[in-house]
């Protein structure tokens, strides 16, 4: 761990001297930490990613990376040193009580409160416990995908490019968090510590830069608080379903009710099964949406918040290496998170357009810039994703109105089939999924943007910027499907959200009659109580149940292949997420999981079908073993999945060699000859 350590100081190092190159004295030692630890995490993906590639040796890489980096900035120090060798005498200690003296420790605990509630939830992401990987109920679907991505690069011996679910492609979806993951892996050798980190650091650095982005825009502690409580947790009227529930009105004690609230035997939120005129709720809340399982999203989300917060910078203070540094940040999106860099570039768009307004010229040249920048900084990732070696486009980007509104589509509105018009079921989904926040929104600009209220001239641009963004990112999700499942959609509202949040906190900030703190606590606990009831049901105090997804079999089967099964032999296996060759031994798979694939619009029925047949012992299986070069078989029933009603084992068993068996995993040599 040592190394660990020492490996976290140059990346803290890299970032915060980059960052400070840009940003100068504008911004505050402690606002620094974050930004260090956000910028300096993506540098190093990205500058690994790059020697990888050159080298084909990831392990050499990382070494490579960290003894220059470590080499150049110990040089720098003994510099520092040496030109101020007496330099802790110059501290000031009277200075340094003043400060902390004035540190607002009400809010400082509160962030910290917050901070270990979420790494109470995202602990339970993934953890190992009696020699088994489980999972929360909320990664069962997606953390065993991400394994797969951690353990190809952990594994593989020539470094590549190789999509791990859809075995001949290239690598298409945002893979550096599961990258950056075996960076460390390469380092300590620790599988979950390393999988985690990137997650720990990222979304608690991305969680107090979201405060001091609110602490530089809104004066009132109340409203700060409530402000970023309504981003994290904003959520709908799930907890209606609570309040009409006469179980929990007949509990004896409030202890009774709370527990039962904790462990209630139906969902308030995530559930795709309504019937009208009841509809779907699939707007949870950004903590536990994105922040624990969806580890692209959450990497978005932490280098989002850092842009924003450059991008206001820059807006201020008009500065020139700004304009750059935000333009680089955005253009490191593509492969951290796809649905982020299209919401930045929508608000530096914003940021771009509000200037042309204002007729700034300082302001109009420098965001252009920061545009251009981005696009050039981008442009290698978004050729690799989306020209290079393209495996499927059908079902993205298709225009049509509303959010969901697909008849017949997994969570969608629900609809009155006697009625034409269907206008009011889709108001009515969007005010059961966001419940006080999207009026509060409308409120809070009418009375922000009129003539109501005196602002400060940079505030009210300020402000119309975040308007204009918020308004952007909602037209663009309601006329544009961007991916094949509409709900993905959701990845780009998170800014939506961000910018609502902000404009909300404004105008809470802008409320001083009496009794204004009550109001504005109270509006905030409708928004949130869904949310907060969500976050608690799956944390320590209702100690929810974890779910088993690789045992000590599939473990000791995956370091079999490992050791003897070369990594270029194909092993053909069923389509279950939950494959111990894809995500334990890291290779990739003729078929993955079809829900992947297809909210990727992959084409991947063809495939299917053949598995199908091999599995089945069809008259065409030989022969289709012979068209994919399948050297291996292996037969998992618990990862059989679809497959297990047309599995026939005596046609593996009287045609080839069993050379394998732990239990009833299975692993069968295919002879082609």
């Amino acid at each position: 761990m040592i190394l660990t350590f020492l490996t976290l100081i140059i990346i803290f190092a890299l970032g915060y001297s980059v960052s400070r190159f840009f940003l100068g004295r504008t911004v505050r030692i402690m606002e620094m930490a974050p930004i260090a630890a956000i910028s300096g995490l993506t540098l190093t993906g990205y500058a690994i990613l790059v020697l990888a590639l050159l080298s084909k040796n990831l392990g050499f890489s990382v070494f490579l990376f960290f003894v220059l980096s470590g080499i150049f900035f110990l040089i720098l120090l003994l510099r520092k040193l040496n030109n101020d060798i007496l330099f802790y005498k110059k501290i000031n200690f009277s200075a340094l009580m003043q400060k902390l003296v004035k540190i607002n420790w009400l809010e400082l605990i509160f962030l910290l409160l917050f901070i270990l509630l979420y790494l109470d939830l995202v602990s339970r992401t993934l953890v190992f416990q009696n020699n088994s990987f489980k999972v929360s109920v909320a990664g069962y679907g997606d953390i065993p995908f991400h394994m797969s991505q951690m353990s190809y690069f952990n594994n593989q011996q020539s470094f590549e490019l190789k999509e791990t679910i859809y075995s001949g492609t290239k690598l298409g979806y945002p893979f550096l968090i599961n990258f950056l993951s075996s960076i460390f892996y390469k380092i300590n050798h620790n599988y979950l510590f390393s999988f985690q980190l990137p997650s720990f650091i990222l979304s608690i650095s991305g969680i107090i830069m979201f405060y001091f982005l609110i602490m530089r825009l809104i004066k009132k502690k109340a409203a700060r608080i409530c402000a970023f409580l309504i981003f994290f947790l904003g959520s709908g009227l799930g907890f209606l379903r609570i309040i009409n529930d006469v179980s929990f009105w007949s509990k004896n004690s409030l202890e009774e009710m709370l527990n039962y609230v904790l462990h209630l035997p139906y969902p308030i939120m995530s559930f795709y099964d309504a019937v009208y005129p009841n509809q779907n709720i699939i707007w949870t809340n950004i903590l536990t949406m994105f922040l624990l399982h969806q580890r692209s999203s959450l990497f978005g989300i932490a280098l989002g918040i850092l842009s924003v917060f450059i991008l206001y910078l820059t807006f201020k203070y008009k500065d020139r290496r700004m304009f750059y540094f935000s333009g680089i940040m955005v253009g490191l999106f593509p492969l951290a998170n796809m649905h982020s860099f299209i919401s930045l570039l929508v608000i530096a768009f914003s940021f771009f357009a509000v200037s042309v307004i204002l007729k700034q010229k300082v302001l109009i040249v420098g965001f252009l810039k920061t545009i251009v920048t981005a696009f050039v900084v981008a442009l290698p990732a978004l050729f690799y994703l989306f020209l290079y070696q393209r495996t499927g486009s059908a079902g993205f980007i298709i225009f049509r109105l509303g959010w969901m509104t697909e008849k017949n589509g997994i969570g969608s509105v629900q609809y009155n089939p006697v009625w034409q018009n269907h206008l009011i079921e889709w108001l009515t989904f969007l005010w059961q999924n966001f419940g006080l926040f999207l009026p509060l929104i409308i409120l809070s600009v009418i009375f922000l943007v009129l003539p109501i209220k005196k602002l400060e001239p940079n505030k009210k641009n300020l402000i119309w910027v975040l308007v204009l963004s918020a308004t952007l990112i909602w037209l663009a999700v309601n006329v544009i499907k961007f991916q094949p499942w509409d709900y993905d959609n959701n990845k780009i509202i998170i800014y939506f959200v961000l910018a609502g949040a902000l404009i909300i906190g404004l105008f809470f900030d802008s409320l001083h009659f009496t009794g204004a703190n009550f109001l504005i606590i109270m509006l905030t606990f409708f928004i949130i109580i869904s949310g907060v009831i969500d976050v608690f049901s799956r944390s320590s105090f209702a100690s929810p149940q974890l779910y088993e997804i690789f045992g000590q079999n599939e473990q000791s089967v995956a370091d079999w292949i490992l050791k003897t099964i070369p990594e270029e032999q194909t092993i053909l296996t069923a389509d279950s997420h939950m494959n111990l060759l894809n995500s334990l031994a890291g290779r990739p798979v003729l078929l993955g999981y079809p829900g992947w694939l297809w909210t990727r619009s992959i084409n991947y029925q063809e495939r299917e079908s053949s598995i199908k047949n091999i599995l089945s012992g069809s008259l065409t299986a030989k022969d289709l073993l012979k068209k994919y070069n399948i050297d291996y078989v292996l037969i998992d029933p618990r990862e059989l999945g679809n497959f297990y009603n047309f599995y026939n084992d005596d046609f593996f068993k009287q045609n080839y060699t069993l050379i394998y068996q732990l239990s009833d995993i299975k692993i069968y040599k295919i002879s082609n000859n």
